[in-house]
């Protein structure tokens, strides 16, 4: 199980590099420098989906619980993040913006499934690994007991 995690970390990583990064950090850099006010938000949302892809890679390094949650949560926000601009750019056909273009645009957004895909699952595999979950069962147990005679405090 800890072969998985550590493969879909590293190419969680890889594809977090070449999707989030140079896809859509340059396509929102892009966005924001080439059209209106009236389109910047969409930039902005891609600029800080790559933000958030970046937050939940680097606190997946840190392998404890809260930071794998936090680490799922940074991910979803991500997902979202990127998912609305294909939302946006899909409504802006018309006949000065051609479906062609728009088509060429949302491809280059796409691939950011797989860094979601693989950022979650190795948060998850983390999780729900053998070591964590038994020493949460230890944990339970240990709080759980009662205590022996030499131990109470009278």
């Amino acid at each position: 199980m800890e072969i998985i995690r550590k493969i879909s970390f590293w190419l969680g990583a890889a594809c977090y590099v070449i999707c989030s990064l140079i896809l859509n950090g340059m396509g929102g850099i892009a966005i924001l420098t080439v059209s209106d006010e009236k389109y910047s938000s969409i930039g902005i949302m891609l600029l800080i989906s790559s933000l958030m892809f970046t937050i939940s890679l680097v606190t997946l390094l840190f392998k404890k619980t809260i930071t794998d949650i936090c680490s799922l949560a940074a991910c979803a926000a991500g997902t979202v993040l990127y998912a609305l601009p294909i939302n946006a750019l899909y409504s802006l056909v018309s006949e000065t913006i051609t479906q062609e273009s728009i088509d060429v645009l949302t491809s280059r957004i796409f691939p950011s499934v797989s860094v979601s895909v693989l950022l979650a699952l190795a948060a998850l595999l983390d999780i729900f690994s053998y070591d964590k979950m038994s020493a949460r069962e230890a944990r339970r147990k240990e709080k759980g007991r009662d205590l022996t005679e030499s131990e109470r405090i009278v």
